[in-house]
């Protein structure tokens, strides 16, 4: 169906919810056709969709209807650092931690993700050097690795939040 609706190139192709169904191989190839058609023809896409890859993968600009209203018009990367406003730190030690260790973990952040020798806490982002300096004095570090949040992430707090907030 996708195909077939591209056989004349418009200029504007609507798709709702377009690779729902299809295995992962004939997904990815869909995804990458439609970025080239866009690339090459300067085709406009329009998706609606429940699969955030889709729209990481495929949008540039998008829109955000709840209720009837729309709560956000823009470019991905604009949503992303106006509400994305986190980083994941996540630390893997050589050995366990011990009791002293947890306990100065659980003073750092509010809700960190605790295991037997790694843990996980999220933080602003001019917050990340405090952190990790605070962090390598705990133990000995094996791993260390700093993340943003995804886009499927940003967009469920975002409507958890209320999409009113600023």
């Amino acid at each position: 169906q996708i195909v077939y609706s591209l056989l004349h190139l418009p200029k504007i192709i609507l798709l709702d919810e377009a690779t729902i169904g299809l295995d992962i191989m004939v997904r990815h190839k869909v995804i990458k056709l439609l970025n080239k058609l866009v690339e090459d023809y300067g085709l406009t896409l329009i998706i609606t969709s429940h699969l955030i890859e889709d729209v990481e993968k495929l949008a540039d600009r998008l829109i955000l209807i709840d209720l009837s209203e729309v709560q956000f018009d823009g470019s991905k990367v604009e949503f992303m650092k106006k509400f994305g406003r986190t980083r994941q730190i996540k630390t893997t030690f050589s050995k366990p931690l011990d009791e002293q260790s947890v306990m100065k973990i659980r003073k750092l952040s509010a809700n960190p993700i605790i295991n037997k020798n790694w843990f996980q806490i999220k933080c602003a982002p001019n917050e990340v050097q405090k952190y990790i300096t605070s962090i390598s004095q705990l133990a000995d570090i094996e791993d260390i690795t700093i993340s943003e949040p995804t886009l499927e992430l940003i967009l469920r707090e975002f409507f958890e939040r209320g999409a009113n907030h600023e």
